[in-house]
């Protein structure tokens, strides 16, 4: 009496044939799976914070006299392709200039810090400029001690006023306009 449960001849060649078909066939798949791969161009563009200090600072046709105001204009424009916040500052290169000129009136929109700097309390945005952080700088007609300032005073003075400027990307905030503890704030420790 034959046992089914032995199988011998073709039939066991059959199966094997078909076992080794479906692990060929399933590895196949597999590996096709695992290998397959499709190429993908990322485009990526690079942050720039760039910033160009702009002075009008026409010639003068003579030697300014005491009282006289002197046209400079000064403007920062974001060139970059980030919004930005910048900050100034500005250096008397003698202190005979300073001596000899009125505190600086400082433009709409700056607020000086304790650290010297004078913060423009809005975001630029590419290719935005600041309003002007000064617009004339005036001879004093007297000295701190009462005595009269001189043409010749202002003549042999070989000085000037040096602007210094950072640029640092604009961190955004969800409250709309930024105060300028915020606009400070985005500084942090620079």
């Amino acid at each position: 009496m034959k046992d089914g449960r032995n199988v011998k001849g073709p039939a066991a060649a059959m199966i094997i044939g078909v076992i080794i078909t479906v692990v060929v066939l399933c590895t196949g798949v597999t590996l096709a799976y695992l290998i397959d791969r499709d190429d993908a161009v990322n485009e990526m563009t690079e942050g720039e914070t760039v910033i160009e200090i702009s002075e009008t600072f026409p010639p003068l046709p003579e030697q300014p006299e005491p009282g006289e105001p002197v046209v400079k204009v000064v403007r920062i424009t974001n060139t970059g392709n980030l919004t930005c916040t910048v900050r100034a500052r500005l250096v008397f290169t003698d202190d005979g200039l300073r001596n000899i000129t009125e505190p600086l009136e400082i433009g709409e929109d700056w607020i000086l810090n304790p650290d010297g700097f004078y913060y423009y309390l809005l975001p630029l945005s590419p290719g935005e400029a600041t309003k002007p952080l000064i617009e004339r700088v005036v001879f004093r007609s007297n000295y701190a001690d009462g005595t009269p300032v001189t043409a010749a005073d202002i003549e042999k003075i070989d000085a000037g006023l040096s602007v210094y400027s950072e640029a640092l990307e604009f961190i955004c905030y969800p409250s709309g306009k930024p105060t300028a503890e915020e606009i400070i704030g985005n500084w942090g420790g620079y």
